[in-house]
């Protein structure tokens, strides 16, 4: 018996107390107290300033992270890793 057997013979009876419980509170048979409709208004819709902006500032975060990486890179010609060719005199 695997673990995910027994977690899942925990779960279940959990899930099946949760919903028990939760579904006499929404099949109710009272009206809900706020019937007032809710209204959202937006201004303007969708703006390409700020979308530009977030791109802009994305592809400056991109570079800063690969310049940053690049540098931080330890060269093969500083560290003496380099091998040296042996001379055919």
């Amino acid at each position: 018996m695997g673990t995910t057997h027994i977690r899942r013979r925990r779960i279940a009876p959990l899930l099946a107390a949760l919903t028990l419980t939760t579904t006499p509170a929404l099949a109710a048979d009272e009206p809900a107290t706020n019937t007032t409709p809710i209204v959202v208004r937006v201004d303007g819709g969708f703006s390409w300033t700020d979308a530009g902006i977030g791109v802009v500032a994305g592809a400056g975060a991109a570079l800063a992270a690969v310049g940053g990486a690049a540098l931080l890179r330890p060269s093969r010609e500083l560290s003496g890793q380099r091998k040296e060719q042996p001379d055919e005199h």
